[in-house]
């Protein structure tokens, strides 16, 4: 601390005097054994003013003293310097475990260096430190509430338009104004959220440099620090905007409902297991672009850089989402390439989150048992010859077979709730890239990042 206040050097236990050109000119405690001030016995010289005559603060005497240009008090501070060199090398061939320390000095630099010894074993043990980073982080959330209150409000507003844009859509079955609206709708909820995410990396850089200097002080480890953000950071700002999301859009939307199919009114579609399944699908997907984003913050230093390489992956993630650039259209290149490149290209959607989430739901859209009819209308375009009026009909998994995702269960298959495996497997892969963007996350603060000071 540069110039203390005298109160807030009452209050220390050691002190460090560094000279010009860096020079240690002490380091000790700030009382001797006797309860006198260790800096006064030190730069006080009979020849020179005491330091309680220039200041009552003596962290602000000393600066005084320093500044003095007189020979007298430059010949001083070379000697102070000086003898704390013997004395340090003194110690460094000796050691610091005496047994008995007549010099007065010395027995202050002791004392000092066994606190550090004994500050370093105090360490918090886990629970502590994330009692403590969690009840700062609670702290200041309830006093800057602002930033939870837009993020939610934003939720709401786009949510109801969302619902409203798309009405109900989730009961019509025709490819145009149903099957294909309803894609639009997947692909913009995730397109919100991923843009939201980026917040993240500015949080991050705020609190990098706060970061690094408790850290430094052993008040807390990287675990503790990542934990307490999972639950502080990405609960309010991502789990429940989704959730909030989920539970407005979903309705409004008319996603899969209790009650038949409009096309079979014999069949009997489960509502609630798919609409927590859409939720689920939607919190996860959130989380699992905002860790990626955190990882990416944390990994640059600037957040310039963080924010171009976040936005790199957000457009890779959406080009491979399986709408732009169907795994179809991959695998015709593939072969057309040759050398094994059809299974390495057809394997690119899997690494987006964004195709994990749009295949959970459009699967247990189209795919779940019984799965719907979808009719493509056959429309008359002047100066184009016309086409026969009847419509073709076709199942809801033929839709998913082209444009390359899950075609739902097979017969002998069956899982939970009667949700198609293949979207309790996009679940689980989510988790997975949750589980490991996390400890992802914890590895660089723990080995990676280091403080630039």
């Amino acid at each position: 601390v540069p110039q203390p206040t005298h109160r807030f050097l009452e209050e220390m236990v050691g002190v460090l005097v560094m000279a010009n050109g860096g020079r240690m000119l002490y380091a000790g405690a700030r009382l001797l054994a006797d309860g006198s001030c260790a800096l006064s016995a030190t730069f006080d010289s009979a020849n020179l003013p005491r330091l309680r005559e220039l200041s009552p603060n003596p962290a602000e005497a000393l600066l005084e003293a320093l500044a003095d240009p007189s020979d007298e008090m430059r010949a001083h501070v070379e000697t102070l310097i000086s003898r704390r060199a013997q004395t340090d090398a003194h110690d460094g061939a000796r050691g610091f475990d005496r047994g008995d320390e007549p010099a007065r000095r010395d027995g202050a630099h002791n004392a000092l260096t066994s606190f550090k010894r004994s500050a370093a074993k105090r360490e918090a043990c886990f629970l502590l430190q994330f009692v403590a980073l969690s009840d700062r982080h609670c702290t200041l959330a309830l006093r800057h509430p602002l930033l939870i209150w837009v993020n939610l409000g934003t939720v709401v507003v786009i949510s109801l338009l969302s619902g409203v844009a798309f009405w109900q859509n989730g009961k019509n079955y025709d490819l145009d104004t149903g099957i294909l609206q309803r894609i639009g709708l997947l692909f913009f909820l995730m397109l919100v959220f991923t843009l939201t995410a980026l917040i993240n990396i500015t949080m991050w850089h705020q609190e990098r440099l706060l970061y690094f200097q408790e850290r430094g002080a052993s008040c807390y480890g990287p675990l503790a620090y990542i934990c307490s953000k999972l639950v502080y950071d990405l609960v309010p700002l991502r789990v429940v905007p989704s959730l909030l999301c989920a539970a407005i859009v979903y309705p409004m939307a008319g996603l899969r409902s209790d009650g038949p199919y409009p096309t079979d009114p014999d069949s009997d579609a489960i509502g609630p297991s798919a609409t927590l399944l859409f939720a689920l699908g939607l919190a996860l997907a959130n989380c699992v672009g905002s860790t990626m984003f955190n990882a990416i913050g944390i990994v640059c230093r600037s957040s310039t850089v963080a924010v171009q390489l976040a936005v790199l992956l957000a457009l890779y993630s959406f080009l491979f989402c399986g709408l732009l650039v169907n795994r179809t259209a991959l695998d015709q290149l593939g072969q057309k390439l040759g050398g094994g490149m059809a299974g390495a290209l057809s394997l690119l959607p899997s690494t987006s989150f964004v195709f994990h989430f749009i295949e959970l739901v459009l699967v247990n859209e189209l795919a779940a048992p019984p799965s719907p009819i979808v009719t493509i209308a056959q429309r008359h375009i002047p100066g184009v010859p016309k086409l026969p009026k009847d419509a073709a009909s076709v199942p809801g998994p033929y839709i998913l077979e082209f444009l390359g995702f899950a075609t739902g269960d097979t017969p002998d298959e069956s899982c939970l709730l009667t949700i198609p495996c293949s979207s309790w497997t996009d679940l689980q892969v989510l988790v997975v890239w949750l589980v490991c963007g996390q400890l992802c996350c914890y590895f660089l603060l723990r080995f990676c990042v280091t403080d630039p000071h």
